[in-house]
């Protein structure tokens, strides 16, 4: 009889361990569903964000002040996300800056050892071959370069930072955060270069 019990317990165990790992699976799975639903989200809300800045244009104070300090500036904005990019390039480029696109890490670095005068990396963090690769590139060969990054997610900030970012836009954000956060890292990087 104690074998009975033993064969039981034995089953119930090994039941109870593949039910378990079987529902591991589907939550892992629908969390990842949903971080991609809330990133998405995010891009969607960020892009229809900058739409609405871009529609009311950036207002005569701020848009005569970002001229005055950023004129011929030149930043890459790297987004896997089109409307995100393409909006941000366009606000960029009609505040007087010249605005580059790439859609991953591997077409920025392209871009950076093919273009003189970057001066900013505006780089999503959650993207194919992610920012973070990006930023040690950017740290690693192009260290006056400063990099602004962008993530749907605040975990991500401290990260950034000690990755050595200048700064962090957490989606959804405005045109006008987007486009003075650029200027203090333009102005931080011109410093940099007239220091040394």
């Amino acid at each position: 009889m104690p074998d009975h019990l033993e064969l039981a317990e034995l089953v119930a165990t090994k039941t109870a361990d593949r039910l378990k790992e079987n529902f591991n699976e589907i939550l892992g799975s629908f969390r990842e569903q949903w971080l991609a639903d809330m990133s998405k989200l995010r891009d969607d809300l960020t892009a229809k964000n900058l739409l609405n800045s871009e529609a009311c244009g950036l207002d005569c104070p701020l848009k005569e002040t970002l001229l005055a300090g950023v004129t011929k500036a030149k930043v890459l904005v790297v987004d896997d996300y089109p409307e995100v990019r393409k909006v941000l390039a366009r606000l960029l480029t009609e505040v007087g800056i010249v605005a580059l696109e790439a859609v991953d890490a591997p077409s920025a670095v392209e871009i950076l050892d093919r273009e003189q005068g970057i001066e900013v990396v505006l780089a999503d963090i959650s993207m194919p071959k992610n920012g973070y690769t990006l930023l040690e590139y950017v740290r690693e060969h192009y260290p006056t370069i400063e990099v602004v990054m962008t993530s749907g997610y605040d975990t991500e900030v401290e990260k950034a930072r000690v990755m050595g970012a200048f700064g962090f836009l957490s989606k959804p954000f405005t045109a006008a955060q987007a486009v003075l956060l650029v200027e203090k890292a333009v102005e931080m990087r011109r410093l940099k270069v007239a220091g040394n």
